[in-house]
């Protein structure tokens, strides 16, 4: 009778169940090291994209006053239900993108997203397009001119429709688009409105229309946002170095911080 031999030929022997819980261990442990880097670096990515779409869609911009008497686009033509479809700035200026629509959806945007307590998927449209522009001084239509206006430190600032691009002080300076969230409601969510710009939680209006710090990230209040600038280039923002800290409707003084970035004239100066 062949004698019963335990250990596996050649000398070895297999793993025993500690060994392999050790393992699974040592495993779990670097996978939870680097899940963090590995999806801070999907982040980051996915910001690059929406920074390159940025810089896309500003330069389109010049295109387009390049062929319009050096004048922006509109923010939307007029209020007829169709043209927030088919009649906004960026249908204006997607014929320079040779129509790729694709460059004006930020990929941080996949499937429905909630902001602010506001559930939005993204599309093409002056509602949903996630991008907002900086209708307040560059053109308000189909706001009439001067239908807002704030007193503020003894500066008018009035809504206003037709800005030429030469006449923006400092290019570099001046916004065009940036990433923006849908408004209470949706509707009309493709502007930057610098009255109602606030990101400070509970703001006086309670629009939030400023660079939206909260999509990239990972939807809490807070982080950088994405900004496109006249003169072409585009880069990330936090909140305290590109939106007024209180709600320019106000009044307030305090609202005339970083308002520099918003008004082409930069009335309050360097503030």
């Amino acid at each position: 009778m062949k004698p019963n031999n335990s250990t596996p030929p050649h000398g070895r022997r297999a793993f025993t169940l500690i060994e392999l819980l050790v393992v699974i261990a040592i495993i779990a442990i670097l996978a939870a090291m680097l899940l963090p880097a590995l999806a801070a670096a999907k982040g980051k990515a996915v910001r690059i994209s929406c920074l390159n779409n940025l810089k896309q869609i500003t330069l389109f911009s010049q295109m387009y006053t390049d062929d319009n008497q050096d004048v922006f686009p509109v923010a939307l033509n007029s209020t007829s239900p169709g043209d927030v479809f088919s009649n906004w700035w960026g249908s204006a200026i997607i014929g320079f993108s040779q129509n790729q629509s694709n460059l004006f959806h930020c990929a941080a945007v996949s499937g429905t997203i909630t902001e602010n307590g506001v559930a939005w998927a993204w599309s093409f449209n002056f509602n949903t397009v996630g991008y907002g522009y900086n209708s307040f001084f560059l053109d308000c239509s189909p706001n009439a001119p001067a239908s807002e206006v704030d007193m503020i430190a003894g500066n008018v600032y009035k809504c206003a429709a037709g800005t030429k691009r030469s006449a923006i002080l400092h290019s570099s300076d001046c916004l065009v688009f940036g990433d923006k969230q849908p408004k209470p409601g949706v509707l009309d969510s493709g502007s930057l409105w610098w009255s109602h710009a606030s990101m400070v939680r509970p703001s006086l209006t309670g629009e939030y229309e400023g660079i939206d710090t909260i999509r990239h990230n990972n939807l809490k209040w807070g982080g950088v946002g994405n900004v496109g600038f006249s003169d072409g280039h585009a880069e990330g923002r936090k909140d305290s170095d590109i939106n007024p800290p209180v709600d320019p409707k106000g009044g307030a003084t305090q609202s005339l911080v970083n308002s520099h970035y918003w008004d082409p004239s930069e009335r309050a100066g360097g503030l």
